[in-house]
């Protein structure tokens, strides 16, 4: 230590810097003798005389020597500097020793938050994860694996793992692969969830070894319950549709499908099919063939129930039905007894699951699945699978009843060939063999006019035959046209009655009429009209016997007239009553059979009623109790004809039409009509002849026919609407099918046959106004 301490005289006389000078001697008088106590050598230096407290205090004394003091000095001031450095030293290895400490904390936090990332990662990744000690206990689970299967950890950890595995060969097996140290990658196995469900898994696991001890597995469980189900399901409608496409004899396909169904889908399958009554069950399969057969019997008896019955719900609503746990009121709703609903609860039914058959909007069936030993819980997800079942059985059916249908139309065509044959080769003999005779001569006057009258009949019979045969034709092609005028159907059927009543009389069948003093005016085709009548009277009379009855009645109703034609003859069977109509279908059609005929008069009839916009019905109570025929027409409408005044026709001048009609009468009546009210008419008999009319004069409106061979009405107005200069023109349809009113809003103006050609006259006329 050196103190220097500036002791001049001349500052004493100032108090203040001398006061604060006997303080600086105090402290460094201190400081020396602290110094002194550790062993520390001290010099004091003074400039002046020294003052005498500071030398008593610090026992200073005076260095003669000047080059010992410099001495002294110089090895003071080595010490001073070596304890610097040592003093710097330490503090440089104080602040590498804290930044070691510093880094080593730093180290153990990263450590830390490695290890919780670790263990976040471990326990909450989506993938399950478990370690099974080698005797098959689990050790740790994360909890993926414990959500996958529904337990707690308590629940799971420490349980043998064989307990979790369905399939105790496939655990086996993988046991062993693992004790031989062999890693598996993917091995799909069953697991059993706490709820009893099955979970599907893809198990990849290794073994932790420490030398030779087997310490635990790692294993990696994926669920692939959804992948295994689809998979499932693929293979169960492969199957299902397999087994349905083997034959047409839907009976038989539906009890091979419930049997497909169990037990993958079901522990019972219940198959019904629609009917007019309720339903038919046709397929009953169980899991087990004995309690399948006393399941079947007491299921059976639900055909019986009303409203309580599931199946009568889902056929009548579409609506499939699920119960996912059936319950005592469940069953005993179900049942018909007390005592039928204790016999099915000892069937230990569980779960309910019925769905509807559909084909083209159409209900014609249920498939019913039940669980029981298996505890399957059916639920919305179950849905999709069984409702993709029942629309593959139900297309089946339809398939199965459109070939019937088709097999059925190919007979009637046979039959209806081999009638037509009979029909026309009977007269043809009585033609050709009364021929022959006349040709050798020698017959008396008598029996020369009976072969010419039998010739004649038989010829006339061959020519309404034949004319049955073009007017069925007409109506297929669409080419039967109607007159239309104001008809009075109370002279339509007395003409008719008279005419019949002599065939009548020579059977012994009376024919009473009613109804016929009051007129019924409908707008139609009298000859047409008259065909109608004439069909249904001349039935009735062939299929009544001697002694009964025919009557005929003509009511007015609501607008509309009534001919209701009843006989007390044979009848119509109930089977065939839905097909009495079509053409080609006879309820006879055997070669035994008693009645002639080709069984087209009735389709005709039907045909030409709806013509003219009317409807006819059939009914009849079966064999024997005769059948009743109703026709209804509606009444024409009290107003003047615009036709039947010359001043109240339309003004058609200046007007260039194109009528368009295969029909050659049809063109010819609507270029007289419209060309007396003043259009200027060109006329065209088929789309293509109409290009080349509109090419060559572009007329002011366009009147066609819809049904035309080759090319139709719809063809021409799209020839038409693609060009600029043609797309304005307005286009008039007319049709003779009922059935094309969709075709309406395609045309300026639609007109059904038969047509008033005023009408059209006037329609054009008001067109033009209101241009």
């Amino acid at each position: 230590m050196t103190v220097a301490v500036d002791d001049h005289s001349e500052h004493q006389h100032a108090a203040p810097f001398y006061q604060d000078q006997q303080s600086l001697v105090q402290r460094v008088a201190d400081s020396v003798a602290e110094g002194a106590k550790q062993g520390e050598p001290c010099l004091v230096i003074s400039t002046g005389e020294p003052n005498a407290a500071f030398a008593t205090a610090v026992g200073s004394h005076r260095v003669d020597d000047r080059d010992a003091l410099v001495r002294k000095i110089a090895a003071l001031e080595q010490r001073a500097a070596a304890l610097e450095q040592r003093a710097i030293a330490l503090e440089v290895e104080v602040a590498h020793r804290k930044q070691l400490e510093s880094r080593l904390a730093e180290a153990l936090a990263a450590r830390r938050r490695s290890e919780e990332l670790l263990r976040d990662f471990v326990d909450n990744a989506t993938i399950g994860l478990h370690w099974v000690l080698a005797d098959g206990t689990i050790e740790w689970a994360n909890d993926a694996e414990l959500k996958l299967l529904g337990y707690t950890r308590d629940e799971y950890i420490g349980r043998n793992i064989a307990e979790i595995h369905a399939d105790a060969q496939k655990i086996g097996d993988i046991l062993c692969r693992l004790q031989r140290n062999e890693a598996i990658h993917d091995y799909e196995a069953p697991l059993l969830a706490k709820d009893g469900s099955v979970k599907w898994v893809a198990i990849s696991s290794n073994v932790l070894f420490d030398g030779d001890r087997f310490v635990h597995t790692r294993c990696f469980s994926r669920d692939i319950t959804a992948r295994k189900g689809l998979e499932e399901q693929n293979a169960l409608l492969l199957e299902a549709t397999g087994v349905m496409a083997r034959s047409l004899d839907y009976r038989m396909r539906l009890n091979d499908l419930s049997r497909v169904i169990v037990p993958r889908l079901a522990d019972c399958c219940i198959i019904d099919v629609a009917r007019e009554d309720g339903y038919e069950r046709l397929a009953i399969a169980h899991t087990d063939p004995d309690l399948g057969a006393a399941e079947g019997g007491l299921l059976e008896q639900w055909s019986a129930a009303t409203e309580r019955d599931p199946v009568r719900r889902v056929l009548q609503t579409g609506e499939p039905v699920i119960v996912p746990c059936v319950a005592d009121e469940d069953l005993a709703a179900f049942a018909q007894s007390e005592r039928h609903a204790g016999e099915l609860r000892q069937l230990g039914l569980r779960s309910l699951m019925i769905v509807p058959m559909v084909t083209h909007g159409r209900v014609i069936g249920s498939i019913g699945l039940w669980a029981s030993e298996s505890r399957r819980r059916y639920t919305a997800e179950d849905l999709p699978l069984a409702l993709d079942l029942a629309a593959r059985a139900a297309g089946m059916v339809e398939i199965a009843r459109l070939y019937h249908v088709a097999e059925s139309n190919n007979r009637a065509k046979d039959e209806f060939l081999a009638t037509l044959s009979h029909e026309l080769r009977t007269p043809l003999t009585a033609i050709m063999g009364w021929a022959r005779m006349l040709s050798i001569g020698g017959l008396d006057d008598e029996t020369m006019g009976t072969a010419i009258a039998t010739i004649e009949q038989s010829a006339k019979n061959q020519a309404a035959l034949i004319e049955d045969l073009l007017d069925v034709s007409r109506v297929v092609s669409g080419k039967l046209s109607l007159e239309s005028e104001p008809v009075d159907v109370t002279n339509v059927i007395g003409n008719v009655l008279h005419a019949m009543q002599l065939a009548a009389a020579a059977k012994g069948i009376r024919v009473d009429a009613a109804g016929l003093n009051e007129r019924a005016v409908v707008q139609g085709d009298s000859t047409r009209l008259q065909q109608i009548v004439w069909n249904l009277v001349s039935n009735a009379i062939k299929f009544s016997e001697e002694g009964e009855c025919v009557k005929v009645r003509l009511e007015r109703l609501d607008g509309d007239a009534r001919i209701v034609v009843r006989d007390e003859g044979r009848g119509i069977p109930q089977s065939f009553l839905p097909f009495v109509f079509d053409p080609f279908r006879q309820a006879d059609a055997t070669a035994t059979r008693v009645h002639g005929g080709l069984g087209l008069g009735l389709a005709i009839v039907k045909y030409l009623v709806e013509a003219h916009g009317g409807t006819v019905t059939a009914e009849s109570d079966g064999p024997g109790t005769g059948s009743t025929f109703t026709v209804t027409l509606p009444l024409a409408r009290l107003t003047r004809s615009a036709g039947s005044q010359p001043d109240a026709l339309a003004d058609l001048s200046g007007i260039r039409i194109l009528v368009v009609d295969d029909d050659v009468s049809s063109r010819q009546m609507l270029k007289t009509a419209l060309g007396r009210c003043g259009a200027e008419v060109d006329l065209a008999a088929n789309v293509v002849a109409a290009r080349h009319a509109v090419a060559r004069s572009r007329p002011d409106v366009v009147v066609t026919d819809i049904a035309m061979p080759d090319e139709d009405g719809m063809v021409l107005l799209r020839h038409l609407r693609g060009a600029d200069e043609t797309r304005s023109i307005p286009v008039f349809a007319f049709t003779a099918f009922h059935h094309r009113d969709d075709l309406q809003h395609e045309f300026d103006v639609f007109l059904k046959k038969p047509i008033d050609p005023m009408e059209i006259a006037r329609r054009i006329a008001l067109t033009r106004t209101n241009q």
